[in-house]
């Protein structure tokens, strides 16, 4: 009776996967979104995950092939790359990007009822990813932790440094704004609670003053790696400066992470919109308002 059910069950995967393989496939399911968590691992094909790409992971459907997923309730429509293997989760047919799950109105918390169709492949993609071939998921290799190495001593001295807010908003180019920076070493920064940072190598930099200005704030943290680990997402698709707010609130550190530095606030109403797309709780942020 065993070695029965097990062929069964492996007939039915054979079957499913074959099912998949056809250009006619269609499918009706649940659809999830992938959590932050996975942002800059590998999937199952070797791929580095992003959130910023429309891709999907899917249980059958060959890597390298474009499905369109419909929302059922919208009737919005995405054209994903399966990349990836999931989701393994009962009653759940895909997962997809955060920027995919955003085109079609599907809350990247939630799920929703979307609808699967395997488009009909290219000349192109038929020979580079041979429809037929269904490589099995990659093991995720381990992280090896590296020794922390001691921060290296360096004299505190005032230099001058630039701040450049080169963000181009139709056609226009901003003005530089220059500040003076503390230059001293991470323990000597330390020691003074409020103010604004640096990021450096994601961690707290040396202390800098900016007295005026709007700023868009990104996030609100009490665990500082999580102010980095969205800084680091961050740096990856802007480049405008990315600056921390430390102050102490009820007895403990809170962080703000604070993108640019704009004369006026109708220039940062100007870019909130485009961060919002990928933000939805960013907001104008006032630098004088702030305890430094």
């Amino acid at each position: 009776m065993m070695k029965r059910f097990v062929t069964l069950i492996s007939l039915f995967f054979i079957v499913l996967v074959l099912y998949a393989q056809n250009e006619n496939f269609s499918q009706v399911g649940i659809a999830s979104v992938y959590s932050d968590q996975y942002e800059g691992r590998r999937t199952a094909n070797g791929e580095v995950f992003t959130h910023e790409k429309f891709t999907a992971a899917h249980l059958s459907i060959p890597f390298g092939t474009k499905v369109k997923v419909t929302n059922m309730k919208t009737r919005k429509f995405v054209i994903v790359t399966i990349n990836d293997r999931g989701p393994f989760v009962k009653d759940r047919v895909l997962d997809l990007s955060r920027a995919a799950a955003f085109k079609i109105d599907i809350d990247p918390k939630g799920t929703e009822k979307v609808q699967i169709q395997v488009l009909k492949p290219t000349k192109r993609q038929r020979k580079k990813n041979k429809l037929v071939k269904n490589d099995p998921p990659k093991e995720e290799p381990k992280e090896v932790e590296k020794p922390k190495e001691e921060p290296k001593k360096v004299e505190t001295k005032i230099v001058r440094d630039t701040v450049f807010v080169k963000q181009i908003v139709r056609d226009t180019v901003y003005k530089t704004k220059t500040v003076y920076v503390n230059n001293g070493s991470q323990q000597a920064t330390n020691d003074n609670h409020s103010g604004i940072y640096r990021i450096i190598r994601y961690e707290i930099g040396p202390k800098i003053n900016i007295r005026n200005g709007y700023a868009i704030q990104m996030g609100y943290y009490h665990v500082p790696e999580n102010a980095y680990a969205l800084y680091k997402r961050l740096r990856r698709k802007y480049k405008t400066n990315i600056y921390l707010h430390r102050t102490k609130e009820e007895g403990q550190y809170a962080y703000r992470l604070l993108f640019g530095v704009y004369s006026s606030r109708t220039k940062a109403l100007r870019m909130l919109p485009g961060i919002r797309r990928y933000h939805r709780d960013a907001f104008i942020q006032d630098y004088s308002t702030l305890e430094q």
